[in-house]
Order: C-alpha cells, then sequence, then structure tokens
C-alpha cells in the first residue's frame, strides 16, 4: 500500500518536472511547486532543504535506477548481444521515459549525464579488466569519446521520438564503436 508519504513525494516530484519541462531550475520558486502539487510550502521543506535538493535527489534517484541498466547494455554491447540490448534499452525507457527524456533531450542537465558517463567508462574498463589509472593519455581520450558518442547517440534518438526500433540504434552503435563512425558512414551509403 502506498503511504501518504510517497503520495507527496510523488506529488512535489511530477510538479517539479512540469515546471523544469517549462522553465528550468533557476526560475522555479517553492510556491510555484507547493501551488502545483497542491501542498503547502511547509511540507515541501518538511522534505527538502531546497529546490537544489530536491533536483538532487530526482538526479540522484534517475542515477541509482538507470545504472544497472547501463552496466547490462555495455556488457551487452561488449558481447554483441544486439537483442538484449534492444530489451534492456526498451525497459529503460519504459520505466524512466520522462525523466529520461527530460534530463537527457529536452533539458540536459550536466551534472547528471557527467555522472552517467563517468560511471559508464568505469563499468566499461572494469569489464575490460583496465585499471582506470593504467590508461595512456590516448586511451582517455578515446574513453572519453566512445562515452560522449553513446550518449549523444541517446540524446539524438530521444529528440527524434525514437524514430528507429532500439534494435536499428543498437546496430548503429555497434557498428561505430567497432568500425567507426566515418567508415560505418561510408559503408551505410554503399547499401
Amino acid at each position: 500500500m502506498v503511504k501518504d508519504s510517497q503520495i507527496t513525494r510523488i506529488k512535489i516530484l511530477n510538479a517539479f518536472l512540469k515546471l523544469y519541462e517549462k522553465k528550468g531550475i533557476e526560475k522555479i520558486t517553492i510556491g510555484e511547486i507547493a501551488r502545483e502539487a497542491k501542498i503547502y510550502r511547509g511540507t515541501f521543506y518538511y522534505y527538502y532543504q531546497d529546490i537544489y535538493d530536491l533536483l538532487a535527489k530526482v538526479q540522484e534517484q534517475i542515477f541509482e535506477e538507470v545504472i544497472d541498466i547501463i552496466s547490462r547494455m555495455i556488457e551487452g554491447f561488449m558481447n554483441g548481444n544486439l537483442e538484449e540490448i534492444s530489451i534492456i534499452m526498451n525497459q529503460l525507457f519504459e520505466n524512466h521515459e520522462e525523466m529520461m527524456t527530460l534530463f537527457i533531450a529536452k533539458k540536459p542537465d550536466v551534472t547528471l549525464q557527467s555522472k552517467i558517463k563517468e560511471c559508464g567508462k568505469r563499468i566499461a574498463l572494469n569489464k575490460l579488466g583496465i585499471e582506470e589509472n593504467q590508461l595512456s593519455i590516448e586511451q582517455r581520450y578515446l574513453l572519453e569519446y566512445i562515452a560522449s558518442a553513446q550518449l549523444g547517440l541517446i540524446r539524438y534518438w530521444i529528440e527524434n521520438k525514437k524514430d528507429i526500433p532500439p534494435t536499428q540504434l543498437a546496430k548503429i552503435v555497434e557498428m561505430a564503436n567497432l568500425k567507426g563512425p566515418f567508415t560505418s558512414i561510408k559503408q551505410l551509403a554503399r547499401i
């Protein structure tokens, strides 16, 4: 059974997300969240210190919930299991579509995206059996390129209203990772 405190948090979260999409964090007031959520201002302060505390907790919730999914996606790419990646991507967006769309594409949150990229890089290194302190400068740049490209492709996919199936996106990512983006573009132009 859902507790009153959970219902209140959900109301605050929904109000915050609605306002965040419209105007961004800098212009949101506690009063606006309270009015939108139909709660008292004091109720907001019972759960959160301020707007930035709420944002941090929302980011942490997203991060905690998607990190396992990201790990499984990286493993799927490393194993070449595109079907599994497709299932995992569907799962990610079924459970977190509104927040992923908002914080990755509509109103990109640099802090959250940076956290996701850094964690993804650590997971990839772990799966490769490489310690971060063993990386050469060239490897660090390549790892940053890969992490940024993966997130960029997901953002582009979201911005385009997921116009291709997840399996096709996974194939594009795999092709870019294994053959490089320029070779992949050239190869696709011949098809």
